[in-house]
């Protein structure tokens, strides 16, 4: 389900003000484009989109706002793709499970549980290491996909 684009510019502009930046031009339209495609999009699908109403833009434009939007925990990032999708779960901070589909390329935004964040990290003290970032992907066949095969 995606979230009205309205709520999207408002979690966006209290993200801004809590850490002393700007919602700017660029970061909206990045914003705006992404909820309107409602679909994961790769940076240059993006930087595409925007030429239209800003033919000189370049790359670096379209990261910036890219990192923002995810520093914000406004978009995630689909690592194993590079492809950027809008944050389902805005009402609270998580680390995502993203389950792609393979087929079709659908991709469906789970929380993480209170349980399986705690069993990671304490993996991760078992070993050692300090858990800073870690991103869930699940690679599978959607339900829609599943249906359609014979």
């Amino acid at each position: 389900m995606q979230r009205p684009f309205a709520h999207l510019v408002q979690s966006a502009e209290y993200y801004c003000s809590q850490n002393q930046q700007r919602m700017t031009p660029n970061r909206r339209h990045v914003l705006a484009i992404l909820a309107a495609h409602q679909a994961p999009m790769s940076a240059y699908e993006i930087l595409e989109a925007m030429r239209p109403k800003q033919a000189s833009i370049k790359p670096p434009t379209v990261y910036r706002a890219l990192k923002f939007l995810l520093d914000a925990g406004i978009i995630h990032n689909i690592e194993s793709t590079n492809q950027y999708l809008i944050c389902n779960h805005l009402e609270h901070p998580h680390q995502p499970q993203l389950l792609v589909c393979q087929i079709c390329g659908h991709v469906e935004e789970l929380p993480l549980t209170e349980h399986m964040q705690q069993q990671l990290n304490e993996s991760a003290q078992v070993n050692g290491f300090h858990l800073i970032h870690h991103a869930i992907e699940l690679h599978g066949i959607c339900h829609n996909c599943q249906k359609r095969a014979p």
